[in-house]
């Protein structure tokens, strides 16, 4: 099993802060909160620029019948970080994180067209005329 990072209340304002530019409304999770979501087979991962947190995902590993599968959630850079490859960087660590727990595919949604584009570019695919994206592994 992975070892998961218990977020400071520091640590826990900047997800909140980055939680906020995502909903466009302000969010306030409290400590205990955030970090009762990375257990098991759910993840919070994180990039940091001088101890910042400027970028975040959450990832959900789940058995479906028909498949292993990797749900990703709340996936936000901070608005002074986009389009400089941070979210890019994000996805490859999201990507093999789910191979090494052998995943057959990963789900998302995305409404903003600079992600959906970089999504694309991963080889996320589309699903009919919605917004969710789908990348198989296997």
């Amino acid at each position: 099993m992975m070892q998961q990072h218990k977020f400071s209340k520091k640590e826990c304002k900047e997800i909140n802060d980055l939680l906020s530019q995502l909903f466009e409304k302000k969010i306030e999770r409290t400590e205990d909160q955030i970090n009762s979501v990375s257990t098991g087979n759910a993840f919070i991962l994180t990039t940091t620029i001088n101890k910042k947190i400027i970028a975040m995902a959450c990832v959900y590993i789940q058995r479906t019948i028909s498949r292993y599968m990797a749900v990703i959630e709340e996936c936000v850079v901070d608005k002074k970080h986009r389009g400089k490859g941070v979210g890019h960087d994000l996805m490859d660590r999201i990507i093999a994180l789910c191979k090494w727990f052998e995943v057959d595919c990963i789900e998302l949604t995305a409404k903003n067209a600079q992600a959906i584009r970089m999504y694309k570019g991963l080889g996320f695919e589309q699903r009919g005329t919605n917004k969710c994206f789908r990348l198989w592994l296997k």
